[in-house]
């Protein structure tokens, strides 16, 4: 279960788990732009960037 935490502005930040992960790295992979990656993965633009 992903650990959770909270931001300043009380949203609830989690970690990427490792399936998250590997979606993400292989469609950088195939050059997907991050954009897209975000909507294909629901994750928030800042965790992609702060990531990869």
């Amino acid at each position: 279960m992903p650990q959770e935490k909270y931001s300043r502005k009380g949203r609830r930040l989690k970690h990427l788990t490792k399936e998250k992960r590997v979606q993400v790295a292989v469609l950088l992979k195939q050059k997907v732009p991050k954009a897209q990656i975000t909507k294909i993965a629901v994750i928030l633009r800042s965790t992609l960037y702060n990531s990869y």
